[in-house]
């Protein structure tokens, strides 16, 4: 059942020593949700509200949620839809890196410069767990800036197994199925008077953060290990606003992945990729790059039985930085590995990897650290072997040791 209302508020406090009005807010709210249509669901809750204040410039503001949800033939195509909108403030903050134990954080200290001092544009996303030894910490602020928020987003799901039991083209139809996303997130900054409710319609001069998506995967016996392919397409932007620097990141990929089962006791696994990642920084110059990147994977797997599977593949990667050194490298890694696991619970994993990286550029680098992903120039071993234990049912013993 909808449901609109008023609601009045009225602020005092003390100010001169007397008992003085500072404000007073009208804001007016609807929520409503119905089934337009069969398998159908409209939900919208929005509000508006206005402040008139006796010391300080008036307020207002537009807050709301739309969703949207259907699904038709039998659910073989389903689809969301999703729209929000609202004011508020954001933080002009600055931050800092602060270290904690090893494995607890998200990043790593490089210091690329050799100076032996924590700059912020040292700090890089770690490559490795025990490199993890940094948080990125906001640090207090009393500089707020009046923004406002839009985000859209949509997913459409289309599968149409109900049709494998048929002949001709449902049955070949019955095969695919795909899955879209896209997503836009703008805030912008917010003039008095003025609120832009387009999502699409941002202005890049306004904007202090921006996050857009689109993905879509096509599958072909998704899951079956029976001639498996998908395609992804995958394209990414985000922008980021600091009081120190505005960073802004576009991701752009194509794979496309493929296994086979060929008996009870072999699996073939490929991989294969196309990407381009462009980062723009206004500040740290080092963090300007444009990478191409191709990659080719294949894996094989032999099942000894329920309890027992080994793991070999290759992987190459060759990447080239575009702009300012021009970084190049190509990367070969061998990889082996295996699983074991009984009726006692237990489950024993390890693998060994041989890397070698034919590196054209400066190593001591950002650029130059994220595409050789933490590995060095030349001749790399890592390994790793893991034992898990369930002792009951929410105990489990683990050990893990990697190098």
């Amino acid at each position: 059942m909808p449901k609109i209302g008023y609601r009045y508020q009225k602020t005092d406090s003390v100010k001169f020593n007397d008992l003085t009005n500072f404000n007073q807010a009208n804001t007016y709210y609807a929520k409503i949700k119905f089934e337009p249509f069969k398998d159908g669901t409209f939900i919208l809750n929005s509000n508006y509200r206005k402040v008139n204040n006796k010391f300080d410039d008036q307020e207002e503001s537009i807050n709301g949620r739309m969703s949207y949800s259907q699904a038709l033939f039998k659910n073989m195509i389903n689809f969301n839809i999703n729209y929000q909108t609202r004011s508020g403030v954001l933080p002009q903050q600055d931050f800092s890196f602060v270290e904690v134990e090893p494995g607890k954080g998200f990043y790593s200290w490089i210091d690329f410069n050799n100076n032996g001092i924590q700059e912020l544009d040292e700090f890089v996303v770690a490559a490795f767990p025990d490199e993890a030894i940094y948080v990125k910490v906001p640090l207090p602020t009393v500089l707020y800036i009046r923004s406002h928020e839009n985000r859209f987003s949509q997913a459409i799901n289309l599968q149409a197994m109900s049709w494998k039991n048929q002949t001709g083209f449902k049955k070949i139809a019955s095969h695919f199925s795909d899955q879209a996303f896209f997503l836009i997130q703008s805030n912008e900054r917010r003039d008095e008077g003025s609120i832009n409710f387009n999502p699409f319609g941002f202005e890049e001069g306004q904007l202090l953060s921006l996050d857009q998506q689109i993905r879509n995967s096509l599958f072909f016996n998704r899951g079956l290990q029976k001639f498996s392919t998908g395609y992804l397409f995958l394209k990414n932007r985000k922008k980021s606003f600091f009081a120190v620097d505005n960073q802004d990141v576009s991701i752009r990929t194509h794979e496309i992945t493929f296994s086979h089962r060929i008996n009870t006791f072999w699996l073939f696994d490929m991989n294969t990729s196309i990407s381009n990642t462009e980062s723009e920084s206004t500040v740290f110059f080092n963090r300007n790059y444009a990478l191409e990147s191709y990659e080719l994977s294949p894996k094989i797997s032999f099942f000894f039985d329920k309890k027992l599977r080994f793991d070999a593949a290759y992987t190459f990667k060759d990447k080239e930085n575009k702009i300012q050194t021009m970084d190049k490298l190509a990367m070969d890694k061998l990889s082996f590995g295996g699983q074991y696991t009984n009726l006692n619970k237990i489950t024993v994993l390890g693998n060994f990897n041989y890397i070698r990286n034919t590196f054209d550029g400066n190593s001591n680098s950002v650029v130059g650290y994220q595409m050789l992903e933490g590995f060095q120039p030349g001749k790399n071993l890592t390994w790793n072997l893991s034992l898990q234990k369930r002792l009951l049912t929410y105990l489990d013993l683990n050990f893990n040791y990697s190098g």
